[in-house]
């Protein structure tokens, strides 16, 4: 599936996708403390947004349609293609799950 990203070391650190019409946000932010990237990804979930608005609406318009926030999940539990895209300034990649789709999704 297509998802739309920000910040890249190794892997999107944040990254935004619609699974079955619903939008979810994810970050795996620098935390100082252990002077490494969270291995887990903070997870929100964004409600019903149609996949067009994913990649034109700014990160604070993304960040303001949380609902709520979800488990973590394991940075590893997806994976990138290695081919990513620019378009308009906004940064494109595929992303698939590494294995079974994260229990969040299946909850929410």
């Amino acid at each position: 599936m297509r998802c739309r990203y920000s910040s890249f070391w190794d892997v999107p650190r944040a990254f935004v996708f619609v699974y079955q019409n619903k939008g979810f946000e994810l970050e795996s932010p620098f935390e100082d403390e252990i002077d490494e990237y969270r291995p887990d990804y903070y997870v929100w979930d964004l409600g019903n947004i149609p996949p067009e608005l994913i990649e034109t609406l700014t990160w604070a318009e993304l960040e303001a349609r949380r609902v709520r926030q979800l488990d973590d999940v394991p940075v590893s539990a997806f994976k990138f293609h290695r081919v990513r895209e620019r378009l308009d300034g906004r940064s494109f990649a595929r992303v698939r799950f590494a294995g079974a789709v994260p229990a969040f999704m299946q909850t929410t």
